[in-house]
């Protein structure tokens, strides 16, 4: 039998020093799979006037809880839907995702988005 040496990752160990490098960005990508606290995450930044809190379901108007919703993203919305019609999902989601980063470029704000 072939032994292997398992390693451990503690991502909540340096918890604070992976936050502080993350939002040197203007952009922040939250990923991951149904239930794995995005959601939870980003709703702490989203009474942050130095945040714009982006959730890609809301975006895309699926059903959802009743959590709350960034002004901003109404607005993010609309543009996608009058510029695409409907805003793009999959792969497609990549000329969308760049509107989004432009029109972020004239704020001062930073964007965090998440979805799965």
């Amino acid at each position: 039998m072939v032994r292997m040496k398992v390693y451990k990752i503690n991502m909540f160990k340096d918890k604070n020093d992976y936050e502080k490098v993350l939002t040197n960005d203007n952009v922040i990508n939250i990923i991951g799979s149904k239930g794995s606290g995005k959601t939870t995450s980003s709703l702490k930044y989203i009474s942050d006037n130095n945040y714009i809190v982006i959730n890609c379901d809301r975006l895309l108007e699926l059903p959802g809880s009743n959590e709350e919703e960034d002004k901003e993203l109404r607005i993010i919305r609309d543009m996608l839907k009058n510029k695409y019609g409907n805003i793009k999902e999959g792969k497609e989601f990549i000329s969308c995702y760049n509107d989004i980063v432009n029109y972020i470029k004239n704020k001062t704000k930073k964007v965090l988005m998440e979805g799965n």
